[in-house]
């Protein structure tokens, strides 16, 4: 049976180059725990099953961002229309009143 111990490790410098960004970006992530690292002496070393998770997490995040703006925009599309067809029954019935009144 394997331990996490035997998993495959990463530098920040080798996910860096992996993912196409700037060593001080995988720090960031790192910093900001969206991202496990651990210390082997003085290096910082990242397990293969959490860079995999990190990555699985960033997909499933870039994917759902486009979904939160359309909802977003649906919803304020709507608000928009109910205002519109608020001011519409407004001002007809302004007309009908204004229309009662002079006759």
């Amino acid at each position: 049976m394997k331990s996490h111990f035997d998993e495959p490790r990463k530098s920040v410098a080798q996910l860096a180059k992996m993912w196409a960004v700037d060593r001080q970006t995988v720090y960031t992530w790192i910093r900001e725990k969206k991202l496990v690292a651990g210390k082997i002496g003085n290096a910082v070393r990242i397990r293969q099953s959490d860079w995999v998770a990190f990555e699985k997490w960033s997909e499933q995040a870039k994917s759902s961002t486009p979904e939160l703006l359309s909802e977003k925009a649906e919803t304020i599309s709507m608000s928009n229309t109910k205002k519109t067809d608020d001011l519409h029954g407004f001002r007809q019935e302004q007309r009908m009143k204004k229309t009662l009144s002079v006759s």
